[in-house]
């Protein structure tokens, strides 16, 4: 339209030209240059508007983008999804002396897909192109972004070692991880169903506090051969109350204490199930209080008890329950009721002798300083495990199998842990408060192994043990990813310090992610070995190098974007 209108422009000054004074040389001389220099400015300067028009355009357009963009994550709520887009889309024009005429956010619904439509216009004010009668240039920009509504699993794995607290690295982690996490709340609700989980990783995990992991038992709970001695209780009877009682004590401040004040209550109901009750206590607290069985204030003990409910003919625990509080003075809770009998006689637990996670090797404790053969780095008692662990044998440390008590190679081998800082794993939840909030208590130490952090991602996302928590992989409208975000280069693993070495290990772990159908993202922030991150990823545009931490939040958005199949399609 408008090089119709300069055309127009052109041919009537050529009319005017003609007709008028062309003819008449002499006495029009300096009207004619006059007029051709004016037309010549106009020409030069409308050029330029043109020129500055087109960039203004493509401005409006980069807007509009990132508002369609906006408005597909958050299509379930339309009112919500208008009000931000238009948030974000008047948040990219600041500076730019663009004042939309118009703007908006139209949504289109076709089966499992939701399209957002954001489309705005504005006026340019000429001055040179004024002198040729075209007094403002319309531009306008149309953004079509597509939201399929499909379930997401999202193991975010975190780099947690020393470097990660240099240039504000963490803190920037930390703020990125919330923002993303924050957008996939529309008033508080979880809109898209997606399930998130944490990984934090340095040469360990921590999994303390994670459900079973396919050995007996719970998970870090270490298997005792049981004697009971100064009553006629059976052997399967003598094993239920002593794994209850070390259960009970095992997350106690004194241990020792715990076990060595347990009262044990027991008897087996009509229906055959045998329940056990234990209960002790421990010094831990400062204060006075008054309690009673099932109030109690500040206190200067800790009173803990269990309850477990075996089944009779198996043995296998189907129920349980855990108490604790605090307590003025050294005591017991009381026992639940009459039906219950107290074992009188003494409990030895010997741990057995094995060389895995779960185990309870009672060998000498292995640090992450220290680089030593595979048959060395055995398990570590419960009593003195605080749930790091290490890379399995090999070729198990780069696999997502799940462990398998029959096989030592696939058990996680427990370890002292390198640090005090490591945050422990948290398993997929749809809680994303929760997530938010533990992610924050992230904090840096320790060497790089991003090989045990890829590994445990595909654990997160596996369907088996030890969580168990996700979806089949067959499950096709459920779809899986892993966030890898790294400053480092590989330092130390359980074999090697060797960069290139762990490297190799690394990609094979990333390799074993991918064909399990999990889509893997990486992120470099600032450090560390690109050419090997980008072939971790799943494409080489999830791939993304971030070269100040302040970018990682609009990286990590990008990111979920793509993850929630947000993608401008016009």
């Amino acid at each position: 339209m408008l090089k119709q209108s300069g055309g127009r422009l052109r041919q009537n000054c050529g009319h005017a030209l003609k007709a008028g004074f062309w003819g008449n040389t002499r006495g029009n001389t300096l009207i004619v240059f006059g007029l051709l220099a004016a037309t010549v400015v106009a020409a030069a300067g409308g050029g330029v508007e043109f020129s500055l028009a087109n960039e203004q355009s493509n401005r409006l357009q980069d807007a509009a983008d990132a508002a369609a963009l906006r408005g597909a994550l958050m299509a379930k709520d339309e009112t919500a999804a208008k009000a931000a887009a238009d948030t974000v889309f008047n948040l990219n024009l600041t500076d730019s002396g663009i004042t939309p005429t118009s703007k908006g956010l139209t949504f289109e619904t076709s089966g499992s897909h939701k399209t957002a439509v954001y489309t705005a216009r504005a006026q340019i004010n000429t001055t040179f192109l004024s002198m040729m009668g075209i007094k403002t240039l319309s531009i306008g920009a149309t953004s079509t972004a597509e939201a399929e509504m499909r379930k997401s699993e999202i193991a975010l794995v975190l780099d947690s070692t020393g470097s990660m607290s240099r240039d504000s690295r963490m803190t920037n982690l930390k703020a990125a991880v919330d923002s993303v996490l924050a957008s996939l709340l529309v008033n508080g609700q979880n809109v898209w169903d997606a399930r998130v989980g944490i990984v934090p990783f340095d040469t360990q995990v921590n999994i303390q506090g994670v459900p079973a992991a396919g050995i007996a038992g719970e998970f870090g709970e270490t298997p005792y051969t049981y004697s009971c001695t100064g009553s006629s209780m059976t052997a399967d009877r003598c094993t239920s109350v002593g794994t209850t009682r070390d259960l009970m004590c095992s997350g106690a401040a004194d241990v020792a204490a715990c076990k060595a004040n347990a009262r044990i209550y027991a008897y087996t109901t009509n229906g055959g199930t045998y329940r056990v009750f234990v209960t002790s206590y421990y010094s831990q607290n400062n204060g006075s209080c008054w309690a009673g069985y099932y109030y109690y204030n500040n206190c200067n003990y800790t009173v803990v008890s269990r309850t477990d409910y075996y089944a009779a003919t198996t043995w296998a625990r189907t129920n349980n329950a855990s108490n604790s509080t605090a307590w003025p003075w050294a005591d017991y809770y009381g026992r639940p009721n009459n039906n219950y009998a107290q074992y009188n006689g003494t409990i030895t637990a010997t741990p057995t002798s094995a060389g895995g996670y779960g185990s309870g090797s009672t060998t000498t404790i292995k640090d992450n300083d220290t680089i030593t053969a595979n048959s060395n780095l055995l398990g570590v008692g419960t009593d003195s495990w605080n749930g790091c662990v290490i890379d399995r044998k090999q070729p198990y440390d780069v696999s997502g199998q799940s462990p398998i008590a029959s096989n030592a190679d696939t058990l996680y081998p427990a370890a002292k842990c390198a640090t005090n800082n490591l945050l422990p794993v948290m398993g997929l939840t749809t809680d994303i408060a929760a997530v938010r909030a533990h992610a924050q208590k992230l904090t840096p130490a320790g060497n790089t192994n991003i090989t045990i952090g890829v590994q445990w991602g595909m654990e997160l996302l596996s369907p088996e043990l030890p969580f168990n928590t996700a979806k089949p992989y067959s499950d096709k409208t459920n779809y899986k990813y892993m966030i890898v975000i790294t400053d480092g280069e590989n330092t130390q693993n359980r074999w090697s310090t060797s960069a290139s070495t762990i490297n190799a290990r690394t990609l094979l772990a990333c390799q074993a992610a991918k064909d399990l159908g999990i889509t893997v993202y990486t992120i470099r922030v600032m450090e560390g070995n690109s050419d090997m991150l980008k072939s971790c990823a799943s494409r080489p545009e999830y791939f993304y190098d971030v070269t100040a931490s302040s970018q990682l939040t609009s990286t990590l958005a990008k990111v979920f974007y793509s993850i929630q199949s947000t993608r401008l399609t016009k």
